[in-house]
């Protein structure tokens, strides 16, 4: 068993395996250490899901056969290590209870109620780096000082501005953002999102884990992510958070003991001397203000703020919260990530406002099938909310809308079922790449430190800078597929059999609007997306790869569902509706793509000869022959497309 210490103090954001754990007694001997805390944080941890450990209980829980010393409800300080065999099923990555220590019940509670006890952290669990509310003060005021030079300044404005045009045009790709975001960090098993509003400020809040120094640092960069190398998570260039400034004038965030906020008309920034003459150095050394007026006169002259500041980059510390956070609920969740958007009344409530931009959302409650993390989605003021729960690969997605006739009001509800089938054994090397004739090779370099960097280069060699080093450095990736059930049978999307113009059934952990590639069921990837994230990019040898590769677990997954309904005619009666109804149509965008989907499908089918014979019973008979006009005939069984 390899030793996932490390990486999972980085999860747990902890500098040791040390937590706070609450004494359950069970039976007169037995009990259980549960709810294991973060001291420094406060918020219970949970296995996350590394590489290809299965997870069978995200709880942390240690059963104690003899516990006769350990008193029932009371608080311990358990000290984890790692061991060289697991002992149950339940503990994934190998761990054992190293020491128990009693805590001082009363100092421990007041600690886990927010009055922090430095002195337990630093006495008690060692720790010596923890953020207190003057160090992220500090830490606010060095971030905002950082940018001292006019020039660079001008040019990350000019950058900003432009990634704002390219890439978050759409209100709904904004929510859409941050819901990655919260889904990249659980603070818990499951987290829930609530998005609401007050007049001007646009409120986002949820139970994903606190932002750190290290959250911090890539928010108030211009294009840095603490996502890069994590394979767990989805994004990798750093700009999500960034597409809260699309309509923003100002943007707040309160989390992780951080209260600052992004503030475009900041009076800071009123002329060029209040921002740049009044920080620390000039205060120290103030002789330095006319030998930079001179240096710095042409700026000086030319100065406009709306233009030369990349505000969206720039972080100045809060000490209150404006008074129309106190009637929103902004604080009501106590969630402990905020963020408050002042984004203007006419872009919440206008008919192509953010309230309609949820209320499209809601529409395809399907958007929460592929997250990884995300059970809840909520809007007080659309008066909806959505929830997923899952059991094995059975995934119902239920949206709850609140309707008022008169002063009565009462609930609809709708409910989506889906068998979600996950091929985690993509292969991603250059044997695999090589098969499929694709002109892609992936290259490992060491670099300067000694350490591995990947890339990709095509067939002539050139450097592919299209593809994240993140996909590089996978062995393997994953194809989900999400297949409708109604009433308990399985059934194509019913844009698909409509044959709506707009359907797309391609996600990226999110839906995105990619109608070039129109399958029965909804498809999720790690696609690379064009740059306004909404289809996939058309020209990419690695979506070639992968979209064959679709392609290639469709036709698996109509034979595993073939060999069943033979086995049983009593279910998977259905499974012929999942085959295409035409081949996907020929587009410029993505002229090598498409055709290879097509091929490989086609390939695919003849190989595992799934047909339908004359009388439209099923054959999957190595005997079948059937040429190539018979076989086109596949698409188009009417039969097979009613709901």
């Amino acid at each position: 068993m390899k030793n996932y210490t490390e990486p999972l103090k980085k999860y747990w954001k902890t500098e040791s395996l040390s937590f706070i754990a609450t004494f359950t007694k069970y039976k007169e001997k037995e009990g259980f250490f549960n709810d294991f805390i973060n001291p420094e944080s406060l918020k219970k941890i949970y296995y996350p899901e590394f590489d290809t450990i299965k997870v069978n209980q995200k709880k942390v829980s240690f059963y104690i056969p003899n516990a006769k010393k350990f008193v029932d409800g009371h608080y311990y300080k358990v000290d984890l290590a790692f061991m060289d065999k697991v002992k149950s099923k339940n503990n994934p990555y190998s761990l054992e209870i190293k020491k128990v220590t009693l805590l001082n019940q009363t100092d421990i509670q007041n600690h886990l109620e927010d009055f922090i006890n430095e002195e337990l952290l630093i006495n008690v669990f060692n720790i010596k780096s923890f953020i207190k509310k003057n160090d992220s003060k500090e830490h606010i005021r060095l971030r905002f000082e950082r940018l001292n030079s006019p020039e660079a300044n001008k040019i990350i404005a000019n950058l900003m501005r432009e990634i704002g045009k390219g890439m978050y045009s759409s209100k709904q790709r904004m929510i859409f953002e941050l819901l990655q975001n919260a889904d990249d960090s659980p603070g818990k098993d499951k987290v829930e999102f609530h998005i609401d509003a007050n007049g001007d400020y646009l409120f986002v809040m949820h139970d994903g884990t606190p932002f750190s120094k290290d959250d911090v640092d890539a928010i108030t960069s211009a294009a840095e992510s603490t996502k890069r190398k994590d394979k767990k998570k989805t994004g990798y260039k750093g700009i999500g958070f960034k597409s809260t400034f699309t309509d923003s004038k100002e943007v707040w965030l309160k989390s992780g003991g951080y209260q600052f906020a992004f503030i475009r008309e900041s009076l800071l920034f009123k002329d060029f001397e209040s921002f740049y003459f009044t920080t620390s150095d000039y205060q120290k050394y103030p002789g330095l203000i006319a030998d930079h007026r001179k240096k710095y006169q042409k700026d000086i002259k030319s100065y406009d703020s709306s233009t030369d500041i990349p505000w969206q980059i720039i972080p100045i510390w809060q000490d209150s919260l404006p008074n129309e956070f106190t009637d929103s609920n902004f604080s009501n969740f106590n969630n402990p990530v905020q963020f408050a958007l002042k984004v203007g009344t006419n872009n919440i409530y206008s008919d192509d406002g953010y309230l309609s931009a949820i209320n499209n959302i809601v529409k395809r409650p399907q958007f929460l099938l592929f997250l990884r993390n995300t059970s809840k989605f909520r809007s007080p003021k659309n008066k909806v909310t959505v929830t997923r729960t899952d059991k094995d690969n059975l995934i119902k997605i239920e949206k709850t809308t609140v309707e008022y006739i008169g002063k009565k009001s009462t609930q609809k509800q709708d409910v989506l079922e889906y068998t979600k089938q996950v091929y985690s054994d993509i292969q991603v090397n250059n044997e695999a790449f090589s098969a499929l004739n694709i002109g892609l090779k992936k290259i490992v370099e060491k670099n300067d430190l000694n350490d591995d960097t990947y890339y990709f280069v095509d067939k002539d060699g050139n450097k592919i800078e299209t593809i994240p080093p993140k996909l590089a450095s996978a062995t393997e990736t994953e194809i989900s597929f999400g297949v409708l059930l109604v009433n308990n049978k399985l059934s194509p999307e019913k844009e698909y059999i409509k044959g709506l113009s707009k359907y797309s059934s391609l996600f990226t952990y999110l839906p995105m609007e990619d109608n070039r590639f129109q399958l029965p069921f909804l498809v999720n990837a790690d696609f690379v997306p064009s740059s306004d994230r909404q289809r996939i990019q058309g020209d990419n040898l690695w979506n070639k790869y992968i979209m064959i590769k679709v392609a290639e677990k469709h036709v698996d997954i109509l034979a595993f569902y073939a060999m069943e309904f033979i086995k049983d005619n009593s279910i998977n009666d259905t499974y012929l509706s999942l085959l295409l109804m035409n081949p996907l149509s020929e587009d410029d965008t993505a002229q090598e793509i498409i055709p290879s989907y097509n091929d490989k499908y086609l390939e695919d089918l003849y190989e595992k000869e799934i047909v339908v014979n004359d009388n439209n019973e099923t054959q999957l008979l190595s005997e079948t022959i059937i040429d190539n006009s018979g076989f086109i005939e596949l698409f188009g069984h009417d039969m097979f497309y009613e709901i």
